[in-house]
């Protein structure tokens, strides 16, 4: 039987740039952390009355996949993502950079006016191509491990105006996809 790549979501966090390899808590939160526990790092909340009417952000999470190990595969490439399920609440939304060669830089916990995340909606169906960058590029390929893809960034907003339920939104599943040959 053919053997699989080995493939890892990896997080980078801090003004140091910490790689975080093979996360599984993908939670957004009040903290610049990987694996975040919401209950103890809620986002702040902006008031819905005060100077700072509208959202409030997470912030901002910088993932990449990890290609750790080629398997029997001598390229990888096509690397997409997509929200497959899980609704939003009322006021929720989840942006991220569309863009092929994002760079990495410090997580902030506000509007991404100035950020690589340019408040593209996250997709939530499987995306004709490839959507998370390679080399620069959403045409470049992997031919050796350990390797990464280029960063993708993305970031939860809740609306203050529209009330957002306070406490935990709901679940939802990323579906991480690429083409093996």
């Amino acid at each position: 039987m053919p053997v699989a790549a080995t493939v890892y979501l990896s997080e980078t966090n801090g003004a140091g740039a910490t790689v975080t390899d093979n996360v599984a808590n993908c939670n957004f939160g009040g903290v610049d952390l990987p694996e975040v526990v919401a209950a103890d790092h809620p986002i702040v909340r902006a008031s819905s009355n005060g100077p700072s009417v509208g959202n409030s952000w997470s912030f901002q999470k910088y993932w990449r996949l990890k290609v750790n190990a080629m398997g029997d595969s001598l390229l990888i490439d096509t690397p997409k993502v997509w929200k497959s399920s899980g609704a939003y609440v009322d006021g929720e939304a989840l942006w991220w950079s569309n863009a092929a060669n994002v760079s990495y830089g410090t997580p902030v916990n506000t509007q991404p006016n100035n950020s690589p995340i340019q408040q593209a909606a996250f997709p939530t169906s499987e995306p004709a191509g490839q959507n998370i960058g390679i080399g620069g590029a959403y045409s470049g390929s992997i031919v050796a491990a350990p390797t990464y893809t280029n960063y993708f960034a993305l970031q939860l907003a809740v609306n203050c105006t529209l009330l957002t339920p306070t406490g935990p939104v709901n679940q939802k599943v990323f579906i991480f996809q690429w083409n093996e040959s």
